[in-house]
């Protein structure tokens, strides 16, 4: 598994975990100092989810088209 994989994976089950937890919470509780910080984990971390996944698609695009040239200069 590559190191962007990986951090994708994680970074998955970290947003999982952080809408669990926000689903467990009582309904009708004030939103309190925890629950605000629970919101901004998980932007965040929706937000670094979105930087990797794109930068997984540019390293893919990258990558097929480097086997692209090589399976031209191989005459594949």
């Amino acid at each position: 598994m590559s190191t962007v994989e990986a951090a994708k994976l994680r970074l998955e089950r970290a947003i999982a975990r952080l809408e669990s937890a926000t689903r467990a919470r009582p309904a009708g509780r004030a939103a309190g100092p925890d629950q605000a910080e629970l919101v901004r984990a998980l932007e965040a971390a929706q937000t670094e989810n979105a930087e990797l996944q794109d930068a997984a698609e540019q390293a893919a695009a990258g990558l097929d088209r480097a086997i692209s040239r090589l399976k031209a200069v191989l005459g594949d």
